[in-house]
C-alpha cells in the first residue's frame, strides 16, 4: 500500500513538474521569441508582443480548469491527469519546430498564439487535478502535508525550467540562440512529457471519486453545479487565496525588477531574486501542509494572512532606502511565510468543495484567481504609484489583500478531518 501511494505521489507531482516546466520556459525565451516571431526594430514592441502571447496562457488557464474539471469530476481523476499531460506535450514539442516570421510572416505569430493557448488550457487543469488526487489518495491525518507537494512540483518545475534556459545560454553564442538553440528547451519537454506518461501509466483512481460514482453522484456539468451548489464557497475559496496571489507576483515579479526605480544606487537581480525566493518556497512548502495536519489549515492560512500585512511595508521601505541586504533577508521571510498558507492551500481548497464538483471547482477557482489577480498585481502596483506619488503604495494593496483574505478565513468552517482534530482524522471512514 505504502509504494503504491509513493507511486501514485511520484506520478502526480512529477506530472506537474514537467507541465510547469514547458509553460514557465516560454517567459524565459521571450527575447528571442520576440526576434524570431516579432521582428521590429523596436524591440521592446517585440517584447510587449511575446509577452503579451505569454499573458494569453495565463487567461485560457480558467477555461482549462473547467475543461479537465469536467473529465476529471465526470471521468475521473486518472484520466484527466492523463489528457492534460498529453495535451501540454503537443504544442511544447511543436514550438520546437514552428516556422518563424522569416518562413511564413504573420501566420508564424497566430501559430504561435494557437500553441500557448493549448499550453494555458493544459496547464490550468493540471494543478488543481494533482492537489485533488494527492489529498484524495493521502492516508487519514496526512491530507495537507501531501497536498503541499502539488506545490513543490510547480515550484520544481519553474527552477528546471530557469535552469535548463541558463544552461542553453551558457552553451551556446547569442546569435545561435536567437537563430535555432531556443527551440531545444521545447524540444526538451518532449522527453520529459514521455517521462510524465511512463509515470502516470498505471495510476489509481482515487476514492473519493469511486464513492462518488457509486453513490451515482456524478454530474454532466460540474461547473454549473458548482455555481448552483457552492456559490458562496467558490467566493470564499477565492478569498482565501488572494493575498497568496496578489503578494507573489508583486514582490517576487514586480519588485525585483522596480528596485532600480527606488534608489539609482540599489540592484536587484530579478532572475536571482526569483530563483532565491523559489528555492525557499521549494523548501518550505511541505512544512505548510504539515503544519495544516497538525493545527488545521485556518490557522495556517489566517496567521500567515496577517504576516503578509506586517513584512510587506518594511520590505518596501527597505528597497526604498536602498539596504540591500535587508531587503533580501526581508524576501526571504516573505517567502517562508508565503509557503505557509501555499503549503496548506490545497487542503484547505479541497475539503470546501464536495467529491463530485471538487476538480472542476479547485481548478477553476485556482486559475481564475491567478487570472485576475495574479496576472493584473504588476500593472496595478504600477498604476498606483503614478496615482499617489508613493513608491510604497503597492505596499497597501498587498495589506488590503492581506485583510479581505483574513476575513474570508475567519468565515470558512472546516470539516472535523482537516481542522487538525487527530480523532477525527483516526475514525473509521475518513
Amino acid at each position: 500500500m505504502a509504494s503504491a501511494r509513493t507511486r501514485s505521489v511520484l506520478a502526480s507531482n512529477a506530472g506537474n513538474t514537467l507541465e510547469w516546466y514547458d509553460f514557465v520556459i516560454f517567459a524565459y525565451l521571450a527575447p528571442y521569441l520576440s526576434q524570431a516571431f516579432f521582428p521590429s526594430d523596436d524591440r521592446i514592441a517585440g517584447l510587449i508582443q511575446t509577452y503579451g502571447v505569454f499573458a494569453v496562457g495565463y487567461f485560457m488557464r480558467p477555461l482549462g480548469g473547467a475543461l479537465f474539471g469536467w473529465i476529471g469530476d465526470r471521468l475521473g481523476r486518472k484520466r484527466a491527469l492523463r489528457v492534460s499531460i498529453m495535451a501540454m506535450m503537443v504544442p511544447t514539442t511543436l514550438m520546437a519546430v514552428v516556422p518563424t516570421h522569416a518562413d511564413m510572416g504573420v501566420w508564424a505569430a497566430a501559430l504561435l498564439i494557437l500553441l500557448r493557448i493549448a499550453q494555458g488550457l493544459s496547464v490550468g487543469g493540471e494543478q488543481g487535478g494533482a492537489i485533488c488526487y494527492l489529498v484524495e489518495t493521502a492516508p487519514p491525518g496526512r491530507r495537507g502535508l501531501f497536498g503541499s507537494l502539488a506545490y513543490t512540483g510547480t515550484v520544481f518545475g519553474i527552477l528546471i525550467g530557469s535552469a535548463i534556459v541558463l544552461l542553453a545560454k551558457s552553451l551556446f553564442t547569442p546569435d545561435q540562440m536567437h537563430a535555432w538553440a531556443w527551440r531545444l528547451p521545447f524540444a526538451g519537454g518532449l522527453v520529459l512529457g514521455f517521462v510524465g506518461l511512463w509515470l502516470r501509466r498505471n495510476l489509481h483512481e482515487t476514492p473519493d471519486f469511486l464513492k462518488a460514482r457509486e453513490r451515482g453522484q456524478l454530474v454532466t456539468h460540474p461547473l454549473m453545479r458548482l455555481f448552483r451548489e457552492a456559490p458562496v464557497d467558490a467566493l470564499k475559496m477565492v478569498g482565501m487565496i488572494v493575498v497568496g496571489t496578489v503578494s507573489f507576483y508583486t514582490v517576487f515579479v514586480w519588485l525585483p525588477a522596480y528596485v532600480p526605480h527606488f534608489n539609482s544606487g540599489a540592484s536587484i537581480d530579478p532572475q536571482l531574486a526569483s530563483t532565491v525566493s523559489l528555492a525557499v518556497l521549494l523548501v518550505f512548502l511541505p512544512v505548510g501542509g504539515w503544519l495544516a495536519d497538525k493545527v488545521g489549515y485556518k490557522r495556517v492560512l489566517a496567521v500567515t494572512a496577517i504576516g503578509f500585512a506586517v513584512l510587506i511595508v518594511p520590505i518596501f521601505l527597505a528597497a526604498e532606502a536602498g539596504a540591500l541586504g535587508l531587503t533580501w533577508a526581508l524576501l526571504v521571510l516573505f517567502a517562508i511565510n508565503m509557503a505557509m498558507p501555499n503549503g496548506a492551500a490545497p487542503v484547505a481548497l479541497t475539503d470546501m468543495v464536495p467529491a463530485h464538483i471538487r476538480y472542476t471547482g479547485v481548478a477553476v477557482v485556482m486559475n481564475a484567481s491567478v487570472a485576475l489577480f495574479g496576472g493584473t498585481a504588476p500593472l496595478i502596483a504600477t498604476w498606483l504609484i503614478e496615482v499617489t506619488g508613493s513608491r510604497t503604495a503597492p505596499a497597501w494593496y498587498v495589506i488590503a489583500a492581506g485583510l479581505i483574505s483574513f476575513c474570508v478565513i475567519l468565515t470558512v468552517r472546516p470539516s472535523a478531518e482537516f481542522r487538525g482534530d487527530k480523532r477525527a482524522q483516526a475514525a473509521p471512514g475518513s
